[in-house]
């Protein structure tokens, strides 16, 4: 069993963060198997103690004294500043803890997080989850999955679960950072510096997406080399067209077995668009719902009056070549009956659309496998072969079955359709070059030496040497700075000035100038472009004095 000597770290609650020495000490009750009644009791009088926040302890004008046995320094480089929160918890240890008398040789650590949004502020009791001491406490989610991308052949790499609310709000593992109590931080990478203060719009987990895109930074950045943008390329290629179906034929025999008597019906549907209703993936079995089935938008019936095979085949095709052509015109022997599609403007209402045999031959599907001795399997089996190879549109060429797919006018089968693309090229330049970019709501640029005629004298007073506020910032640095110009509209303004007046001419000596010069310059344009000048040629947001 590990004793308290053989321990080298222990865990303590800060008590007091506020050293009047300002070196970065800080006041802890150690988590040990000391006593912290019984140390104070042996070394101070009854009326050098005193019961506050944290318990019993040495009064005021004791603390940070010689005598306060409960002063740690930071084990830290001196340089460093990384002083906790009164109620966090920090690792302690001890030149040597079994005999720690004089207490003059206590450092601290300041103790890791539980939840790695916790910048802001981590009691005691939630550091403890990942210590032997929170053996109870339940660690929160975890950010990334467990198991690496193993796609990454060379450096596999455990990526976030979701890596538009995480990704970049945390360092990288190889990348140095400094988080501060918030949402700033310093992340050093190899060839780039980043300065950031409000990377995040709230410092919880819960939130849809916490990373601001209004935070303020500054990068440097050193690259071996940058990339141009080339203009873009066109480049057309075929793909297989996969537009959805607009229309559905369908044909059924209800007495299948008959002799050269034949009922029946033709129908036209129209179809949703829907993945499987896709032209390059229906076929003749595709199945579709039969709410969609209910009410054809056109139907020629000749139930109550058989036709031969000839005739049926015949109005088969009529339908299946007229709707491809945009008007059905069934016309005497047969019932007259006339369907034209309207399309509305540029939309098409017709194509693709397919044709197969309806549910009623689909479901005797059974025609194909019949016993040949049976007369009356052998009557189903001729008539629909006879029928199915028969159907066929126009401009097909191939293999009849009774269905097929029409993808546009004249055009069987799937059809293809020419598809462009942009592409961009980017080159690359080996000049090594470095890049310094800034961004926030607002930037000031500002000079001591600088005041705008005038305006008053920035204040930069030693008052807000630890930073500037809000007040200082917006009623001091703001009324008294002036936008930045923007150079290339500045230009384009002085271009329409420079050009009325080279091109300009007068009525008569003395007189105005005509409004439109020689250039097609008016002084409306100019006056209209001058009234533009504060939000075109001014950036309000970047600021100098």
């Amino acid at each position: 069993m590990v004793g308290a000597a053989d321990k080298i770290l222990f865990t303590g609650k800060v008590v007091d963060n506020e050293d009047p020495f300002v070196l970065g000490r800080i006041r802890v009750f150690p988590n040990t198997d000391e006593v912290i009644e019984e140390v104070l009791r042996s070394e101070f009088s009854e009326e050098e103690l005193v019961t506050g926040t944290y318990g019993l302890d040495v009064k005021y004008e004791l603390r940070y004294t010689e005598r306060d046995p409960f002063i740690f320094l930071p084990l830290m480089p001196s340089l460093i500043n990384c002083i906790p929160q009164e109620n966090e918890l920090v690792w302690v240890t001890y030149s040597n803890p079994k005999y720690n008398r004089g207490r003059k040789e206590q450092f601290y650590i300041p103790g890791s997080r539980s939840n790695a949004f916790n910048f802001r502020f981590e009691s005691y009791e939630q550091s403890l989850t990942n210590t032997n001491q929170g053996f109870n406490l339940k660690l929160n989610n975890a950010l990334k999955n467990s198991v690496p991308n193993l796609d990454l052949i060379k450096y596999p790499k455990k990526s976030y679960f979701d890596d538009f609310k995480y990704k970049g709000i945390f360092a990288e593992p190889g990348d140095v950072a400094i988080y501060g109590r918030g949402s700033t931080d310093i992340i050093l990478k190899e060839n780039e510096i980043i300065l950031r203060s409000g990377k995040t719009q709230r410092v919880v987990t819960n939130q849809e997406n916490p990373k601001n895109e209004n935070r303020g930074f500054l990068q440097l950045s050193y690259f071996d080399g940058s990339s141009v943008i080339l203009n873009p390329e066109i480049s057309e290629s075929d793909v297989i067209d996969e537009t959805s179906l607009k229309n559905l034929i369908e044909y059924d025999i209800f007495n299948p077995d008959g002799n050269d008597a034949f009922l029946g019906k033709v129908s036209i549907y129209n179809l949703p668009p829907k993945n499987e209703f896709k032209n390059n993936l229906f076929t003749s079995s595709t199945e579709v719902p039969a709410d969609m089935t209910s009410y054809p938008i056109w139907e020629y019936d000749f139930r109550t009056t058989p036709l031969p095979m000839t005739a049926v085949t015949f109005i088969i095709n009529s339908i299946i070549d007229g709707l491809n052509d945009g008007i059905i015109d069934i016309k005497e022997p047969f019932t007259p009956k006339k369907y034209i599609v309207e399309n509305e403007g540029s939309e098409n209402k017709v194509f693709p659309f397919y044709y197969r045999p309806g549910p009623s031959i689909r479901n005797l599907k059974v025609w194909e496998y019949l016993n040949p001795g049976d007369s009356i399997g052998f009557q189903i089996r001729k008539n629909m072969t006879t029928l199915t190879s028969k159907i066929k549109f126009s401009f097909d060429n191939g293999e009849f079955d009774g269905s097929g797919l029409v993808s546009r006018k004249n055009k069987s089968g799937i059809s293809k359709k020419k598809e462009k693309k942009e592409v961009t090229n980017t080159k690359t330049f080996n000049n090594k070059n470095s890049v310094t970019t800034q961004a926030s709501n607002k930037i000031l640029l500002l000079a001591y030496d600088s005041i705008v005629p005038g305006k008053e004298k920035v204040n930069l007073s030693s008052e807000s040497i630890y930073g500037l506020n809000e007040g200082i910032i917006y009623n001091n640095i703001i009324p008294n700075t002036e936008p930045l110009v923007r150079g290339n509209k500045l230009k384009e303004f002085l271009s329409i000035l420079t050009k009325f007046l080279t091109t300009h001419v007068h009525p008569y000596p003395g007189l105005p100038p005509n409004p439109t010069s020689f250039s097609d310059v008016t002084i409306q344009t100019i006056e209209s472009k001058f009234q533009q000048y504060d939000s075109e040629v001014l950036n309000q947001n970047i600021r100098i004095n």
